[in-house]
């Protein structure tokens, strides 16, 4: 399911596969819309005698050039043919670039195929050749898609265009070296052209691109931008993420080189999921959709909010502000609290978790995914200090959530009411929920003094302390209970071991009166390390998503990157001295052992073979090693 890499500029996202192949192109937003929707764009080899399509049988080296999202992928095919792409989405411009140099001993034909569903449809699509700009034009509604080359041969040599049927299309055409040259289709549309290579000439380079804007005239005007400028784009490109990475990157101090240039690499794949308009989107591996036909393609408040907690700190306020922003839209309905999860236009994302429970009707609340919001403006604020933006956001983003949670509250329990879990699986009262939201609570109470709001900032507290204080209830003699979970009886002690409880010493949660929360910790390690040469820690014992072992002794579920990456920070904040802190550079040799080779984290990693599970990148994988390696960075200077 990966993508090898990834390439935007907050308005558009390319996704390619490990042959350097279109799989993603979304647009005009971050995850919305896939217009290519997982399916193959091909890439092909005319030798004079017969055509090689990428695949097992080429040689391919992928990764990222340093400090820039641009890409490579050096191809070595079996007849000695080589190929090289150079990748990347301009920063600036809507414009999805790709260099091309050739190494051959005879002619060849590149065969670029294009298998566009404009707006996730196939539905009424139109492609057509347009003779003026030597382009291939394919539109539905306000949606324009173009594409286009130019060499030292000249552009576009020949061209196809058809209807496709399931994986069958114009590429087709293709394999006997040449193109029907039929030049517009409407339906299900689907487009290959030809570019002509010489054997060995001097500079046997070429240029192809996709641009898409939302009418003929954009998109016109940007093909004429890359004519005219060519591969100087790709060198704004690269002087754009250098001079972005120069300013916001810290000191690694001793850290090793290849843990910081993965540093480097993962703040650039987080960017490349967010958009400009706020969202910050889990992933965009739209093969993931082969499970259920659902994707990761929505913001989740949870995900979110520990990005902009790390981004932050790096300095990227712009990022921040255009999210707590976004969060104001979402929050402005008649609802105080953030629902599962949306698309990056705001509107609502779809969810499994129902709203009637044992013939009860049940809002479905994930209240964990409001309150660290609260938390994240909260750091926010106390590291830049913008009272009028907090302002702006007070009521609707800090008041009202914070006012709804003070009364959400389970009598009895003097806990938060029940909701769905961090994993969103289970629905009770969960250690985590509890304590972030009394971690929230606190936070809402410094927010609600700032702004001289001290009637509720008193509330606020008052309630945040009495949380805080029954959060002992979850701990009972050698037992961590993870969530209680309400039956017709009474309450469920569900006491599984669960990598949540390792976020509440990384999120600062002042220490619970009367427990070692110590002892636990290493109770849960020890029950959630996956006992196999690939090592890494699990998010629960008998975790059942993409699980490929059935030993849950052995393991307890797959190891996932966010998990391992928590228990990393947990050991940097133990470390006493510089020994015992070097010691944590073991989880970062793991994150890199298996990571792509072009350095992208996956969601979850196979127990036996290390191989991806799930979708990948996952930004919140990324981003969790970001955290950790900050983390790392400020205590080095402690010790």
């Amino acid at each position: 399911m990966p993508r090898h890499l990834v390439l935007g500029n907050g308005r558009i996202l390319v996704c390619l596969d490990h042959f350097s192949q279109l799989k993603d192109f979304y647009y005009p937003y971050i995850g919305l819309f896939n217009h290519i929707m997982g399916n193959t764009c091909r890439i092909g080899v005319w030798d004079g005698s017969q055509i090689s399509w990428a695949g097992d049988d080429w040689e391919v080296e992928t990764g990222y050039e340093p400090y820039a999202l641009i890409g490579y992928t050096r191809c070595k095919l079996p007849n000695g043919i080589e190929i090289n792409f150079k990748t990347a989405v301009h920063p600036l411009s809507n414009i999805f670039l790709r260099e091309i140099e050739v190494k051959s001993d005879r002619e060849i034909t590149l065969f670029f195929h294009h298998n566009f569903s404009i707006s996730e449809t196939d539905v009424g699509d139109t492609a057509f050749y347009n003779p003026f700009l030597n382009a291939i034009i394919q539109f539905k509604r306000d949606v324009y898609i173009l594409a286009s080359a130019m060499s030292p041969q000249g552009g576009i040599a020949e061209y196809s265009i058809g209807t496709k049927q399931g994986d069958i299309g114009t590429w087709k055409d293709a394999e006997d070296g040449k193109l029907s040259m039929r030049s517009i289709e409407q339906g299900a549309v689907d487009s290959v052209f030809a570019l002509r290579f010489s054997p060995f000439p001097q500079n046997n380079r070429a240029l192809t691109w996709v641009v898409v804007g939302s009418s003929l005239g954009e998109i016109t005007a940007l093909n004429e931008l890359v004519r005219e400028k060519g591969s100087e784009l790709l060198r704004e490109t690269y002087s754009y993420w250098t001079t972005w990475l120069r300013g916001i990157l810290p000191d690694f101090l001793d850290l090793p080189d290849d843990i910081a240039e993965l540093f480097r690499k993962s703040v650039l794949i987080a960017r490349t999921h967010i958009d400009n308009g706020g969202a910050i989107i889990a992933a965009n591996d739209s093969d993931i959709m082969e499970t259920a036909r659902a994707h990761y393609s929505y913001m989740w408040g949870r995900d979110s909010a520990f990005t902009v907690l790390n981004l932050d700190k790096l300095g990227l306020i712009d990022i921040s502000r255009r999210f707590f922003l976004f969060i104001k839209k979402l929050l402005q309905g008649s609802f105080p609290f953030l629902w599962h999860k949306y698309s990056a236009d705001g509107s609502l994302g779809s969810s499994w978790h129902p709203w009637l429970i044992d013939g009860e009707k049940e809002i479905p609340l994930q209240q964990d995914s409001t309150a660290i919001v609260i938390y994240a403006l909260q750091q926010h604020f106390k590291r830049y200090g913008d009272l009028e933006f907090l302002s702006d956001l007070y009521e609707i983003v800090v008041r009202n959530p914070a006012r709804f949670m003070c009364h959400y509250i389970e009598e009895g329990m003097n806990l938060p009411r029940p909701s769905w879990d961090l994993w969103e699986e289970r629905r009770g009262i969960h250690l985590y929920t509890s304590a972030v939201t009394a971690l929230s609570l606190f936070s809402a109470a410094e927010l609600a003094s700032a702004i001289g709001d001290i009637e509720n900032s008193k509330l606020f507290f008052s309630v945040g302390r009495q949380l805080w204080y029954s959060l002992s209830k979850f701990f009972k003699g050698d037992r961590c209970v993870r969530s209680f979970i309400p039956k017709s009886d009474g309450w469920f002690e569900d006491d599984t071991p669960d990598a949540s409880i390792f976020l509440l010493p990384l999120l600062n949660i002042k220490p619970i009166e009367g427990v070692d929360l110590a002892s636990y910790l290493i109770n849960v390690e020890n029950a959630l390390w996956v006992k196999t040469p690939i090592g890494g820690l699990s998010r629960y014992k008998g975790d059942w998503y993409f699980r490929r072992v059935y030993d849950e002794e052995k393991v307890p579920g797959n190891p996932w990157y966010i998990c391992t990456m928590w228990l990393a920070e947990w050991y940097i904040e133990q470390a006493k001295t510089i020994e015992e802190l070097k010691q944590s550079l073991s989880f970062f040799k793991w994150a890199k052992l298996h990571a792509l080779p072009s350095g992208i984290f996956p969601e979850q990693v196979h127990p036996i073979t290390g191989e991806p599970l799930s979708v990948a990148p996952l930004t919140w994988s990324h981003i969790s090693f970001i955290s950790a390696v900050l983390h790392y960075l400020e205590k080095r200077k402690e010790v």
